[in-house]
């Protein structure tokens, strides 16, 4: 399994946003949009953009 795009926003857990868990092939694993254990999964266009956007040391802020 894989995942791209990956931005840490909690290092002392290792939790950050990414996209959905994948294949080889950059295919979406049969569940692989489910519950991550603490990240935040994104849909691959979606992380492209926060990838995209997020710079290095940039606050960020997660409200549940």
């Amino acid at each position: 399994a894989y995942i791209e795009d990956w931005v840490a926003f909690d290092p002392d857990r290792q939790n950050g946003f990414h996209a959905f868990t994948m294949d080889a092939r950059g295919k979406v694993l049969p569940n692989g949009d489910g519950p991550t254990g603490g990240c935040v999964a994104l849909a691959p266009g979606e992380s492209d953009a926060l990838f995209d956007f997020a710079t290095i040391g940039m606050r960020v802020e997660v409200h549940w």
